[in-house]
């Protein structure tokens, strides 16, 4: 039994390390200093000792909207932004692993995600994003906590 619970506490340590090893080869960084005019920005980091390929480009559609709400009042009441739902399926490979970054370098993948002219001015706003890992085997899927701002 005792060399059971070892083994067991072994096994979870060393796969526990692996997706943090994982995890740590690719930063995606989401810069959304211009989503109100409906734009946002990925920027990958190799962090690994070697180049990896990535795609040379994203298809916009790919960066998926979860949720989008305008703030009536914070932490209280949401309303739901009435937009077109958008199923994106592809055969694999979506986008081919042709771009070689090489190690400590960046790549920015620029994304139109809403038109802006929905959206009522003088309101906040708050979005949720998702988009698959397009990025190649390491990095992660891309899944945004709510990004908030303001239109003025």
């Amino acid at each position: 039994m005792k060399n059971l619970i070892l083994l067991f506490s072994l096994f979870f340590l060393f796969t526990n390390c692996q997706s943090q090893k994982l995890a740590n080869n690719c930063d995606i960084n989401t810069i959304i200093s211009h989503v109100e005019e409906g734009k946002i920005v990925f920027e990958i980091t190799n962090n690994r000792n070697k180049p990896m390929k990535i795609p040379e480009e994203i298809d916009n559609r790919a960066l998926i909207i979860t949720e989008f709400q305008r703030i009536i009042k914070e932490g209280f009441q949401y309303e739901n932004i009435e937009r077109p739902i958008i199923h994106f399926d592809c055969l694999s490979p979506c986008f081919p692993l042709t771009y070689t970054l090489k190690k400590g370098d960046k790549k920015v993948y620029h994304f139109n995600i809403f038109n802006p002219n929905i959206l009522s001015k003088k309101n906040k706003y708050r979005i949720k994003l998702s988009m698959e890992n397009y990025f190649g085997e390491k990095c992660r899927e891309v899944q945004t906590d709510w990004i908030y701002f303001e239109v003025k």
